[in-house]
């Protein structure tokens, strides 16, 4: 079935321009409104176009039902229609406010639908105010036992009955919450917890498993899935839950807590607790939650959530937070839940995922009439409006004190922002699914839990989060949410079929790129297609490019490229595809329309009684038969001969300066040894001189980081094509690299991610497009075992790694004059600036070694913040310094230091300046890790720190002697420096490249 915002989209229904100018969240968000409409505006019930109930009408069909269903819309009369001849009062009934609905719900276009229609039909479903003096959800709350409440429009109950009665229809001014209901829990309570499931497949993910088991260690679980389960699944719960059941009932979370109160355990049970807690599968678990039950029970109060929210996504562009970034707790307690009243809309909401009532509130038969009669809605938004925000507003309305584990809440959604990362720093102890799932704030850092869950030592494991998100959450969906990368910049959409035919044509096309289509229908590939790639899965030659439609193709192997089939990059890689399989007869599942003449698609239809297909290898036999190896670019002839023992050396002038600096120290050495050598700019290649080399080596071949989305990822593919230029022809690829940016796991680590939350999206592309271009070369270089060990696990067999030790240049190996001085001289890392967690590993015993040797000064490059507390002749600081001048620096040191956070990715990376200082004679005091084990043997060309706590004992100890400085570093200089001599590497990377050549290759 066509998605529904397609669907509108195809039928004509969506307006953009309309869309855009009632929304003013939109151009916020920064996306197309075609998209901020199918991520948003159809979960949010906004209409597509001005006219919906007319247009609604003349429409047939599945459509019809879909759209009636979607917007809870009948066709509407034609008197909705605001024609003044036809009509009679445009003021509605009595107590409608036209001015004041306009002004709460501005999505509402009144020149086609009177707001006074739009809320008798629609409105008061939906929780909205007809005036500012009556909440529709208070009411209904308050007073909704004594009538028909899901049938009746209060308003009107309220003209015809209430209002004789003297009903109220807001919740009493000033809103007072009442100090006696603030008190303590026992110091052991009983607690419940009233846990509310879902699963698209009916199924108990692990991750939802080891949540429970956590909340079972504090409280008795009672578990209910809004969805069908058998049986077995169920039995995962036994020992764990005192109850578990599954029934379909479409009232969500707050449906669930319902039944389960009402009708499965029952209030009396339930009042026998001292506190019950209603938790969502919403979250998964990061820290126990030991700390946060233990705090909260010791908080006077009647009720507490985990965090509080001000602002609703619907009426945050129009209700601005009422304060520059946080409030506290204390501040709205103390007086702003009463101003919170005079909003439009109200929106202040403790989040209903984890909610802890007390002894009164459970007790409380007001409470229990408004859980009891929760009832089915039309869509989630709804659900927030009149169960979540609206439970926060009656409690608080009901004078119940209440308070949050966060003490504050911000300006951005605490949640679904990256506040949640703050949080989380400081002890938060769930992350929501919904931040990565649909990143309904648009930002750069949904990648960031990646990186931070490991370290801060994650209850649920990386793995096991990231297999759900993969399960539960459409593909499309989670690669558009992490290819946000810019504030405010969406991701750019695909092309128009026009515009594809134009890219196709201009696009080469590769023998050995071979593309599986998922169908429209299931989103699965064909058993055939299935087969196939099973089969080349594991083939280093063969690009497999699996284009997902709506749900994941999990796939082991190598060289395999998984994107959304309507997606930019997804076109851009179908179109150098030669052999694309598809489902429909002729291609008709394709959804794009290729060129025939450039592009073999094998279009498989299942139908009943059909002859079998031919077995895997069959296919595969005929599909090689025809291939003739992978394709020149276009305008590209094949040379007859190549040029013996040449090299071009491509790099990017704007990144990897260091590794730049290794490589090029060894190009003299090369071509002593015979070898033609060429080092060009990677953006300005002479792409002809690459296909008369025998060798191209590429200097970190990684996707550029220093450009807009959109270049960048230009410069990726141009890289890509760079590679089959060379493959094409014969050549030998070859990449040297030295850290592992392409193992995001262990990339994650880095300060570059750790330190800046806001790049992580951007980061995670860089290494997932640097891993897929790695895949395509014969060889790696690395500059340590370590990296070695760690590439191992993500390249091919068949694709050699070679560890290469590193090199400087001739002018930065020389011997500088050593100036003479009366003090000791420390810095740190060589003088290059070091990422503060690294420095933060030495800091207490540093300041303590200093403190003892007031003859000792410390020399930082580039530091952010010391925290050391010494006068300001003994610490100095300096801004990033060029290289010649960083050789003369270091001549006037005594000893270098080189701490470093134990972390996988600090222990693959080359410790460069080692050697920069090793060359100068400073022997360098380091953290125990194998990158600078290599260099450094301890006590004899330097030393190593093996824990953290040892650093003030073993500064102490060198700087008492001086002397024994000068001697291990003048071992340093001669043996580091003899270890990593350019010509010694040059010799050892002559040899790699002959004995590369000397292998075949045999593509396609």
């Amino acid at each position: 079935m066509t998605p529904l915002p397609e669907a509108i989209a195809q039928a004509g229904l969506f307006d953009a321009r309309w869309y855009a100018a009632g929304h003013p969240d939109v151009t916020l968000t920064g996306l197309a409104p075609e998209a901020h409409f199918a991520r948003f505006g159809l979960p949010l019930g906004r209409w597509p176009c001005p006219d919906l109930p007319t247009r609604l009408a003349g429409l047939d069909g599945d459509l019809h039902a879909r759209l009636a269903k979607a917007y809870g819309l009948d066709t509407p009369p034609a008197a909705t229609l605001r024609d003044e001849s036809k009509q009679g009062s445009q003021q509605g009934p009595a107590g409608f406010d036209t001015a004041f609905y306009l002004q709460a719900n501005p999505h509402i276009d009144h020149r086609n639908w009177r707001p006074c229609d739009h809320f008798m039909q629609v409105g008061w479903k939906d929780g909205r105010r007809p005036n500012p003096d009556f909440d529709v959800v208070w009411y209904e709350q308050t007073h909704g036992h004594t009538y028909d409440a899901a049938t009746v429009n209060p308003l009107l109950h309220y003209r015809k009955t209430g209002a004789a009665l003297g009903l109220a229809t807001m919740p009493p001014r000033p809103v007072r919450l009442d100090p006696a209901t603030a008190r303590p829990l026992p110091p052991t309570p009983r607690r419940a917890c009233l846990f509310a499931g879902w699963d698209p497949a009916g199924r108990i993910d692990a991750t939802v498993l080891r949540y429970l088991t956590e909340l079972a260690r504090h409280a008795d679980v009672f578990y209910l899935a809004d969805c069908d389960m058998i049986p077995a699944e169920l039995a995962q719960l036994d020992g764990i839950v005192q109850g578990a059941w599954a029934r379909r009932h479409g009232a969500y979370d707050m449906g669930s807590y319902s039944l389960l109160a009402r009708d499965l355990i029952g209030w009396d049970r339930l009042s026998t607790y001292d506190e019950v807690l209603l938790v969502n599968d919403s979250c998964y678990l990061v820290q126990p939650l030991d700390a946060t039950l233990a705090m909260m029970r010791d908080r006077p109060c009647a009720w507490w959530g985990m965090q509080a929210t001000k602002g609703m996504a619907g009426a945050r562009a129009l209700q601005p937070f009422p304060a520059s970034e946080r409030l506290s707790m204390a501040e709205i307690r103390g007086g702003l839940i009463d101003h919170f009243e005079d909003d439009p809309t109200y929106d202040f909401h403790i989040g209903s995922y984890f909610l802890a009532l007390r002894r009164d509130i459970i007790a409380d038969p007001r409470f229990r009439r408004v859980l009891d009669a929760v009832r089915p809605v039309r869509n989630k938004r709804v659900i927030v409006r009149r169960y979540e925000v609206g439970l926060t507003r009656f409690l608080i309305g009901l004078g119940y004190a209440f308070d949050t584990a966060v003490d504050h809440v911000t300006r951005d959604h605490p949640v679904y922002s990256a506040v949640a990362f703050d949080l989380l720093e400081n002890g938060f102890p769930l992350l929501k699914r919904f931040l990565m799932a649909a990143n309904p704030f648009g930002i750069t850092a949904t990648a960031y839990w990646e990186a931070q869950l490991p370290r801060l030592g994650s209850v649920t494991p990386v793995a096991e989060i990231a297999a759900h998100l993969m399960r539960v959450v459409p593909p499309e969906t989670l690669v558009l949410n992490r290819q946000i990368m810019e504030h405010g910049a969406a991701p750019r959409l695909p092309l128009s079929e026009a515009d594809f035919v134009a890219l196709d044509a201009g696009t080469p096309t590769y023998d050995h790129y071979w593309a599986f289509v998922a169908a429209a229908g299931d989103g699965r590939l064909t058993d055939d297609a299935a087969r196939v790639l099973a089969a080349v899965a594991d083939d280093p030659q063969r690009v497999k490019v699996i284009l997902t439609r709506g749900r994941a193709i999990p796939q082991d192997g190598h060289a395999i490229v998984s994107l959304p089939l309507r997606s930019l990059a997804g076109q851009q890689m179908l179109a150098r595809c030669r052999t694309v399989f598809v489902r429909g007869a002729n291609g008709a599942d394709l959804g794009w329309p290729l060129d025939p003449g450039l592009h073999d698609v094998i279009a498989q239809v299942p139908r009943p009684g059909a002859p079998s297909r031919p077995a895997p290898r069959t296919l595969l036999a005929e599909i090689a038969a025809r291939a003739t190896g992978s394709a020149l670019l276009a305008g590209y002839v094949r040379p007859d001969t190549k040029t013996p023992r040449s090299v071009v050396f491509l790099y990017d002038p704007r990144a990897m300066a260091r590794n730049r600096a290794r490589l090029f120290a060894r190009l003299d050495g090369l071509q002593r040894r015979g070898w033609t050598c060429v080092a060009m700019d990677i953006d300005h290649v002479a792409r002809d001189v690459l296909t008369r080399v025998e060798a191209v080596c590429f200097i970190g071949l990684s996707a550029p980081l220093d450009r807009p989305p959109a270049e960048a990822a230009a410069a990726t593919l141009h890289r890509r094509d760079l590679i089959e230029a060379v493959r094409g022809t014969g050549g030998l690829v070859v990449c040297d690299i030295d850290s592992p940016v392409a193992v995001w796991p262990v990339f994650a680590g880095s300060p570059q991610v750790q330190d800046d939350p806001l790049r992580a999206n951007a980061l995670a592309w860089h290494s997932a497009e640097t891993a897929a271009l790695l895949d395509l070369t014969d060889a790696v270089t690395v500059a340590t075992p370590e990296l070695a060990r760690i590439m191992a696990g993500l390249l091919h067999p068949s694709q050699s790694i070679h560890v290469l030790p590193g090199s400087l240049p001739a002018d930065a190996m020389t011997v500088r004059p050593r100036p003479a001085r009366s003090r000791l001289h420390l810095c740190c890392a060589a003088g290059t600036a070091l990422a503060a967690r690294d420095l933060a590993v030495c800091l207490p015993g540093l300041g303590a070694a200093l403190a003892d040797h007031p003859d000792a000064v410390l020399h930082l490059v580039d530091a952010k913040e010391t925290a050391l507390d010494l006068p300001a002749d003994r610490v100095r600081c300096y801004r990033p310094m060029p290289d010649r001048a960083r050789q003369t620096f270091l001549a006037g040191m005594d000893l270098n230091l080189m701490p470093l956070e134990a972390t996988a990715y600090n222990a693959a990376c080359p410790a460069t300046p080692i050697l920069e200082a090793a060359c100068q004679g400073v022997p360098t005091l380091g953290t125990d890790l194998s990158a600078l084990r290599v260099m450094i043997d301890d006590g004899v060309t330097g030393y190593l720190v093996p824990d953290p706590q040892d650093w003030a004992d073993r500064l102490r100890d060198l700087l008492r002697d001086p002397a024994a400085l000068r001697r291990i570093g003048a071992a340093a200089q001669q043996a580091i420096t003899a270890a990593h001599d350019p010509d010694r590497t040059a010799a050892q990377l002559s040899d790699i490249f002959d004995a590369l050549l000397k292998e075949t290759r045999n593509v396609g």
